[in-house]
């Protein structure tokens, strides 16, 4: 037995540098044995550390759950400690334990943080599969649905740019030094609440990053690490689709906490967070209990500068009319516009690189942040708003169909024709 822990610890040393599985040239019977012994060594937690900090790739960290996953059905039921904490493991649920098990080796997380993420204090807890995932399979369903059929490059891009600028002004403008650990609901407009995710669970770590667990109804789900620092999140619990979108909030949070401090962040239970004076100079501002990101007030703002306005017919103050190129346009367009009113055009008011003056100073981070996810929807929608016909809000306020309507004009077009007087020569 010896030669094969030998064996088995110099391949998985060898899979923790290369980042790939090898192929075994062995009889089947012996690869089959080989391979339940590499399922068994991979619960192992020296080896867990050595592979989470290593260049896995994608392909290779499905293999090797599916493997892990493999031994646990073995077994039935398994207890693991994670940084002191012990956890235990059983039922179909917790296949993909293993996954956030080497996040938590990979990043290092320590004692507190790890039973702050995970929602328990001081009884043993009990890791069921959908506290791991906290129910993201139907988030992952729904990004497949909602994936981006045109323009992927272009908004990949623009959220990439967006979230650089959001660190650079966290490092370049940033006051404060936030500590501790909170709960924070997501505003609404946000595509991670869209996508079934209502809160999140941070620990924060001083100047590099912090730890974020995504919540649903309160049950923590996947947690993992954002740094400041490349790569920013590792691949270990994270669908690869939703790691741009959840890189730019992890930004945009980082952004505003460091920026905006007590005035952004609010905290709901104990009033807004004193600043502490460290031995260095810098202030530090504590946070714990429940969070809100922002004031009523500059959510507000924000989704109106980040809401596409369509064509539509307003009323004017007392005493106004409409100007004779609007009216002009009303009868190009077949709009009956009464007296008193005048029309809207369709326009898009929030842009990723959108004016200071337009959004709230303090909260810059979240609303960078929502006016990138809207513009990055549109884009993947494939189509501009401003394209729309005015028709869309004819005279019974209702929607009426583009095509349709160029249907009919082209018919009345031909109807004109046929009905004009035919000389012959």
């Amino acid at each position: 037995m010896g030669k094969i822990d030998d064996f088995l610890s110099g391949y998985a040393q060898d899979l923790a540098e290369k980042g790939s599985l090898r192929r075994i040239s062995a009889r089947p019977a012996d690869a089959a044995s080989f391979w339940i012994l590499m399922a068994e060594k991979l619960w192992d937690h020296e080896v867990r550390k050595r592979i989470a900090r290593g260049p896995i790739d994608k392909t290779t960290i499905v293999l090797l759950s599916r493997l892990a996953g493999a031994w646990l059905d073995i077994q039935g039921e398994m207890t693991i400690r994670v940084s002191g904490t012990p956890f235990v493991l059983t039922g179909d649920g917790c296949r993909r334990s293993w996954r956030q098990l080497m996040e938590w080796e990979g990043g290092g997380i320590r004692k507190g943080e790890l039973r702050y993420l995970s929602g328990y204090k001081t009884q043993i807890p009990h890791m069921e599969g959908k506290i791991l995932r906290g129910e993201m399979n139907a988030v992952r369903t729904r990004v497949k649905k909602t994936r981006p059929k045109v323009n992927d490059e272009t908004v990949k891009g623009a959220v990439a740019l967006v979230s650089r600028q959001l660190l650079e002004e966290a490092r370049i403008y940033g006051a404060c030094a936030p500590i501790g650990s909170f709960r924070m609901e997501l505003p609404r407009g946000m595509a991670l609440r869209e996508l079934g995710v209502h809160s999140l669970r941070v620990c924060l770590l001083p100047s590099e990053g912090m730890w974020i667990a995504l919540e649903r109804e309160d049950t923590p789900g996947v947690s993992f690490l954002w740094t400041v620092r490349e790569p920013h999140l590792q691949r270990w619990v994270l669908d690869h689709r939703l790691m741009p979108v959840i890189h730019l909030t992890s930004a945009a949070l980082w952004r505003d906490l460091r920026v905006g401090g007590k005035e952004v962040m609010i905290n709901d239970t104990d009033g807004e967070a004193k600043p502490e004076e460290p031995p260095d100079g810098k202030g530090r501002v504590k946070f714990k209990g429940r969070i809100k990101w922002g004031s009523e007030g500059d959510l507000e703002t924000i989704m109106r500068e980040a809401t596409a306005v369509r064509w539509h017919v307003r009323k004017l103050s007392h005493g106004k009319e409409a100007s004779r190129r609007v009216r002009a346009l009303a009868r190009k367009l077949d709009i009956d516009l009464k007296r008193g009113t005048t029309i809207v055009r369709s326009h898009r008011r929030g842009e990723p690189d959108q004016h200071a003056q337009n959004v709230p100073t303090r909260a810059q981070g979240l609303a960078q942040l929502i006016l990138t996810e809207r513009y990055c929807t549109r884009r993947m929608k494939g189509g501009d708003h401003r394209n729309q016909s005015a028709h869309c809000v004819a005279r019974t306020d209702k929607k009426v169909d583009n095509k349709k309507i160029r249907e009919d004009r082209y018919k009345r077009k031909n109807l004109k024709k046929s009905t004009q007087p035919q000389f012959k020569e």
